[in-house]
């Protein structure tokens, strides 16, 4: 770092850029961590053979349904 007459510190370029250098190892837990997260999140529906629907199913199901006969139709709705 530089500090100017005025007072004002100013940054050289070199103090902007930090690169984070991530070791194969940090890499492979990260991403382990990550898919053991996702399976435990999905594994509720793998072992009951089901689907988790959430209080706004309907909503979702009404919009799909809409944009299928929109297109289905030809007859578009912007809104």
């Amino acid at each position: 770092m530089a500090v100017e007459t005025s007072g004002k510190i100013k940054l050289n370029n070199r103090d902007n850029r930090r690169k984070v250098r991530l070791t194969k190892k940090q890499i492979i837990i990260a991403l382990s961590i990550i898919i053991l997260a996702a399976f435990l999140m999905v594994s509720a529906q793998l072992y009951k053979h089901g689907i988790i629907l959430g209080n706004d199913m309907m909503f979702h199901f009404n919009r799909f349904y809409e944009a299928y006969m929109q297109i289905k139709t030809g007859d578009f709705n912007y809104f």
